[in-house]
């Protein structure tokens, strides 16, 4: 009984959450559909969340058990009085509670056997997926799961308006949402926020078909007059949409066409509030005890803490030439008892960054100790991983060992982290031909031949491509980041493979792949050269003639919206980078963000033909910088395409 109680509580408030959000923020919003998911969703939680238990835990110390039977030490004693058991006015609310929901069921019972028995009497008349019915018994009309009800009264034309009105909640099968909150009401029949929240349901039924029932009639005012029709009939029972329940100027307002922000379907996350705090109030705890610390001056004890003098020492706030402020409160760390062993036996030790046991941290002479931090739970992982679960003593001497750049990538590698290997000094690197990598760049230039047909087409431009130097010298197939033309990154390609082998770093511990690149300039009639590296940022930057307002103006002017993008109904924003030579030209323009092939093109089209920029310096000396400029297509007007700085 008490944990139906309980469920009966829980799923009461989580109904009358629901209800309380919509009719302070939904209720006058014309998004009909969205409403009907969030009430029928309304419905399923408050039935089976209240099934689920959450949990949170709580830590609580053990208490001392060598004074629990002691008199005067506060610990209360629990005892039960069975002297006499008094009547348990429980029952006679569980009698109440019962005796509402069988009047219900026989109310509803009784509407049903009137309803079923006049189908098995009445003419059927098919319509669609609705079956229709003239009956007299009924003076309103309404729909029962797939029957419509309309009285024989009802002219044609109006029954027809009636018709198109009830056809819209078979079809939608309303019917679903009425029976379950029907069951929900039969249960939380005491429950006030029930009974609101099948009015707020039915009436939500009510605008969905007028809205649909409107797209379908050929005459609106005669669909209203036919609501005003039938004002004075009587509505009918649950379980049914009734074509004239809540029949009110503000049912008329809401068949009104106003086109609403789709922002403010948003208000439906307003709920999540809600389920935080229902969660949080019915959150069930769990008790944890946990072992108070153990006071290293017991004379209960069965045996003496040995902690090694270094950590001693940071715990009697003793230097000992110890560096102050680097290390953590280290009366927090639990340390085991034992002759051999300080803190967990599972404890990482870690010195000089390298794994140690527990012998060799107690061996350190703490006049060598640089540093101590001791790292606990989320601090420990997140170094460490699994293996710090259980705390990391992490010891730095002054006669450590240099760190090898090797070790410093593995540890970011094992951090998440790909960072670029850190290449510090010469024998870190490849060498080519026994010169530095740079010169990789001048043999390469010699080795490329300008295409024929390139030439004979007057083709011309950049190509920037990337390579990559495996440990044991050899060259992985080189990718193409750029090019003019196909030709043209072709023959970069070819003398890329036909590098001889490069020697590898001189440093046995730069194992790693070696990742450049290379831009190659191609100018008529067959000028190759190296160009210079543009900046990013200069002193003077790069300045179109008439300001960045008159670059936009004219990206506006010149693009031209592809058709197939607008037949498909594309749009979007597509960022172009590009380089500002050291003449002012625009090239090598890429796309940094696209949206759809037709539209990077023409974006990338029109920015190769801008004029001629006052070029970028640096020292007073012009100089190539990358320029960037995003180009926005948009359909909300006739072929609009707009750029944003």
């Amino acid at each position: 009984m008490e944990a139906f109680a309980s469920y009966l509580m829980k799923s009461a408030i989580w109904l009358t959450g629901f209800a309380i959000v919509y009719f302070l923020f939904l209720r006058n919003e014309r998004y009909f559909m969205l409403k009907r998911i969030y009430l029928v969703s309304g419905i399923l939680f408050s039935i089976i969340f209240p099934l689920i238990s959450f949990h949170y835990q709580v830590e609580i110390p053990v208490p001392d058990m060598s004074q629990a039977d002691m008199p005067g030490t506060g610990i209360p004693i629990l005892q039960q009085d069975i002297s006499g058991k008094p009547f348990d006015y429980r029952l006679i609310l569980l009698f109440l509670y019962l005796s509402g929901i069988t009047i219900l069921l026989i109310r509803a019972m009784r509407h049903f056997r009137s309803i079923f028995k006049t189908i098995s009497k009445a003419d059927i008349n098919e319509q669609g997926p609705a079956k229709l019915i003239r009956a007299s018994q009924f003076p309103a009309s309404f729909s029962f799961f797939n029957y419509v009800f309309i009285n024989p009264s009802v002219s044609e034309n109006e029954a027809q308006e009636i018709m198109n009105h009830e056809i819209v909640h078979v079809r939608q099968k309303h019917w679903f949402d009425l029976l379950l909150v029907e069951i929900l009401r039969l249960i939380q029949w005491v429950n006030p926020f029930a009974w609101i929240y099948t009015r707020f349901i039915r009436l939500n039924h009510e605008y969905l078909a007028d809205q649909a029932a409107l797209q379908r009639t050929a005459s609106p005012a005669n669909y209203r007059a036919a609501l005003i029709n039938q004002l004075f009939e009587s509505p009918v029972i649950s379980l049914t949409n009734s074509f004239n329940y809540s029949l009110n100027k503000k049912r008329f307002d809401m068949m009104k066409k106003i086109i609403s922000s789709p922002y403010r379907k948003f208000k439906v996350l307003l709920v999540l509030p809600i389920f935080a705090i229902v969660f949080y109030a019915f959150a069930t705890p769990e008790y944890h005890y946990q072992a108070q610390p153990i006071n290293p001056t017991s004379q209960t004890a069965s045996s003496t803490i040995e902690i090694p003098p270094q950590i001693q020492a940071l715990k009697e706030g003793k230097n000992n030439g110890i560096e102050k402020g680097v290390t953590q409160d280290t009366s927090k760390y639990s340390f085991k008892i034992g002759k051999d062993f300080i803190g967990d036996p599972h404890t990482l030790i870690i010195i000089d960054g390298v794994t140690r046991d527990n012998k060799t941290l107690q061996s350190i002479d703490p006049n060598a100790i640089e540093s101590i931090s001791i790292l606990k739970d989320k601090s420990a992982t997140a170094l460490y991983g699994a293996k710090g679960d259980n705390g990391v003593i992490v010891v730095t001497t002054k006669n450590r060992p240099a760190l090898p750049v090797q070790a410093i990538g593995k540890k970011a590698v094992g951090m998440g982290l790909k960072p670029p290997y850190p290449r510090l000094r010469p024998e870190d690197y490849p060498t080519f031909k026994g010169q530095g990598h740079e010169s990789f760049n001048d043999w390469l230039r010699w080795q490329i031949k300008y295409p024929e047909d390139a030439v004979s087409r007057g083709v011309s431009g950049k190509v920037t491509a990337s390579y990559i130097v495996n440990p044991d010298g050899t060259l992985s197939t080189p990718e193409i980041m750029y090019s003019a033309d196909k030709s043209l990154g072709d023959a970069v390609v070819k003398a890329i493979v036909s590098s001889p082998q490069w020697e590898p770093p001189k440093n046995p511990e730069s194992t790693y792949p070696f990742e450049a690149s290379v831009t190659i300039k191609f100018a008529l009639p067959d000028k190759i050269s190296i160009p210079e590296e543009p900046f990013v940022v200069v002193e003077e930057m790069p300045m179109f003639p008439g300001g960045d307002a008159a670059l936009l103006k004219y990206i506006t002017d010149n693009i031209r919206y592809p058709e197939s993008a607008k037949t498909n109904n594309i749009s979007g924003r597509v960022i172009i980078r590009f380089d500002v030579n050291s003449e002012g030209k625009a090239e090598e323009a890429t796309v940094l963000r696209g949206v759809d092939p037709s539209l990077d093109e023409e974006a990338i089209r029109v920015v190769n033909s801008l004029p001629v920029f006052s070029p970028g310096k640096q020292g007073g000396k012009p100089v190539p910088v990358y320029y960037m400029v995003p180009v926005t297509f948009s359909l909300t007007k006739p072929d609009s395409v707009k750029t944003n700085p």
